[in-house]
């Protein structure tokens, strides 16, 4: 059965890794004239790390490091039970959470127990719609200069969430755009509150490879494998166009949680992958029309309108596996 922790069962998060940052950022914080001194509760949570954001709140914490085959080394964080509930240690299954493009972990915690923690995916940005016919000379340019990742967490960020974004500062209004901007706009669901630890952790960064291949899969609409151009692909894949990806042997229960104003998952490209699925998929629309794309994430009413179904979901599946092994 499903535990219900600081969000769900227990989570495997990918790492957010610990701010380099924290001490220069607390330094500039305390030295600031951008008006009033951000509260200590605040600043904790947008510097610290994930895994200590979790013992922070008091929950019970393990990291593991999965390495993959091309040598990448992913931080793991698990919650294995509770806090106030729900926590006496044992067997559960796993429920892992994966983040989206520029995002990590920490944004599945940053709205605090009880609130916090989404799946977030299948995402389109209108920035990656803008570079998507010129996504092989971006992947070119980035090579050529050294770059290898596209908007780093820096302290300039944290600096500025904690200096410009914080309650009663008079910029408040243009951070809260740019995640409008990013992921749509919606005044009802957002926190501006929260704002100084949404930057301290996004954005978090993303390979100049993985916008490239966003780009090219908007540009032609279809999903398949990194197109490295019609020779490289010969040698890497044995055919001059990239393999695509086989969504009808996905055949796993699907459920796709979406909303009508999210711009970065069109309600057509929902559908698409939606028909393009195999087994039975289902197909949940958020009852709120304004719900937008970070509002998965940050929505002041998303524990309501998504997690609690989520949840639901998840223990109707465990209690019919339950059941399914019982009958063997």
């Amino acid at each position: 059965m499903l535990r219900l922790l600081l969000f769900v069962g227990f989570f495997l998060l990918t790492s957010a890794g610990r701010s380099p940052h924290a001490d220069y950022v607390t330094r500039l914080n305390q030295e600031s004239a951008f008006g009033p001194k951000l509260s200590d509760n605040l600043l904790l949570d947008a510097i610290l790390d994930v895994p200590d954001m979790i013992r922070r709140y008091n929950y019970p914490m393990e990291e593991h490091f999965v390495i993959t085959p091309d040598g990448y080394i992913l931080g793991v964080q698990r919650i294995p039970h509770g806090r106030d509930r729900n926590n006496i240690p044992g067997d559960r299954p796993a429920v892992f959470v994966m983040h989206g493009l520029l995002s990590s972990s920490a944004d599945y915690l940053i709205s605090g127990p009880g609130d916090a923690l989404a799946y977030l995916g299948h995402t389109k940005h209108n920035l990656l719609r803008v570079i998507a016919p010129y996504s092989a000379n971006f992947a070119a340019l980035a090579r050529l200069i050294g770059l290898g990742e596209f908007l780093p967490n820096r302290a300039i960020w944290t600096w500025v969430g904690q200096n410009i974004c914080k309650d009663k500062a008079p910029l408040q209004v243009v951070c809260k755009n740019i995640f409008f901007f990013i992921g749509g706009h919606n005044e009802d669901q957002f926190n501006a509150t929260l704002l100084p630890i949404k930057f301290g952790h996004f954005p978090a960064g993303a390979s100049v490879r993985q916008l490239s291949h966003y780009g090219q899969s908007i540009s032609t609409s279809m999903f398949r494998r990194y197109d490295y151009g019609w020779a490289q692909n010969l040698l890497r894949y044995g055919t001059p166009e990239p393999p695509h990806y086989n969504l009808s042997n996905i055949d796993c229960p699907v459920h796709l949680h979406y909303s009508e104003s999210d711009p970065l998952a069109d309600v057509i490209d929902v559908n698409k992958l939606f028909n393009e699925l195999g087994g039975t998929p289902i197909r949940i629309r958020v009852p709120d029309k304004k719900f937008s794309h970070i509002d998965f994430v940050w929505g002041i009413d998303a524990k309501a309108l998504v997690y609690d179904n989520v949840i639901e979901i998840m223990k109707n599946f465990d209690k019919t596996e339950k059941k399914t092994k019982d009958f063997r």
